[in-house]
């Protein structure tokens, strides 16, 4: 969106493993979890919730990796337990989308307006202005950005560079 608002102020963009649309499938899987994981007893817990949400992303490291992943991704709370830290805003929107998003959504389909306060209403719109170098970083293992979405974005931005990260998802 800045690229398409503000191109002055960018050089380039670097597009981590996103696209202009998300897959139902990586939705479900998302709001399987987010939101609903419990307090941990501990940080060996923590561990082992952190590894069974984000394995999927990546399969191949060892515990050690999840203990020190949930150091940067949980805190203590006041019990002293550990618990995910992150936004309960961002869930909230997940599962409860605001009634505009429908109604924009609607407006976008029937192409009755393109732009809101110069805003494109289609993440495909904004990606298809991008006038500056862009390159995207796509984990292979990725359900929140596949090949096929990979694809397209390259047709749109025949110019856009790909890096594909072997092993590695969202």
């Amino acid at each position: 969106i800045m690229a398409d608002q503000q191109p002055q102020r960018l050089r380039a963009v670097v597009i981590n493993d996103i696209g202009p649309e998300l897959p139902l499938p990586a939705i479900q899987r998302i709001m399987a979890y987010a939101g609903r994981t419990p307090t941990a007893q501990n940080w060996e817990e923590a561990a082992l919730q952190a590894r069974t949400a984000y394995e999927i992303a990546m399969p191949d490291m060892p515990m050690e990796f999840w203990r020190e992943f949930v150091k940067l991704s949980y805190r203590e709370n006041k019990q002293g337990r550990p618990e995910p830290d992150m936004d309960p805003g961002i869930v909230e929107a997940l599962q409860h989308p605001p009634s505009y998003v429908r109604w924009l959504q609607r407006i976008n389909r029937y192409g009755w307006i393109k732009r809101i306060a110069g805003v494109n209403i289609d993440p495909w719109d904004s990606f298809h202005s991008i006038k500056m170098p862009c390159l995207l970083v796509h984990g292979a293992l990725s359900d929140v950005l596949t090949t096929e979405i990979v694809r397209k974005m390259q047709v749109a931005q025949p110019h856009m560079q790909l890096v594909t990260v072997a092993n590695r998802g969202h």
